[in-house]
């Protein structure tokens, strides 16, 4: 796994971020989650899962997707900064400290 110590991100740059929550976003909130694209699938017990995934400006733009996710009152699963944008599928074991 990629050490995101030595990848680069700065508090006051830029980074793309992924970003898992339990439950749906409407794919029209993508200006409400600053700009980040929304994908929504399901776990094989049929929870619905988003994926946010996008470059956002600074860790303060960061700070604000998350207070919003809050707001929502929806569980955040992941956050894990990517290098660069793929197809992001859920995988329950990326949510897994150990």
């Amino acid at each position: 796994m990629e050490n995101p110590l030595a990848s680069g991100i700065t508090f006051d740059g830029p980074a793309r971020y992924r970003i898992l929550v339990k439950g749906a976003i409407p794919c029209n909130w993508k200006d409400r989650m600053d700009g980040m694209s929304i994908c929504q699938a399901a776990t094989e017990d049929d929870v619905p899962v988003t994926t946010l995934e996008g470059e956002l400006a600074d860790q303060a733009a960061l700070a604000g997707v998350i207070d919003t996710l809050y707001e929502l009152h929806l569980p955040i699963l992941l956050v894990k900064p990517v290098g660069t944008c793929q197809e992001a599928e859920f995988d329950p074991r990326e949510t897994d400290p150990g």
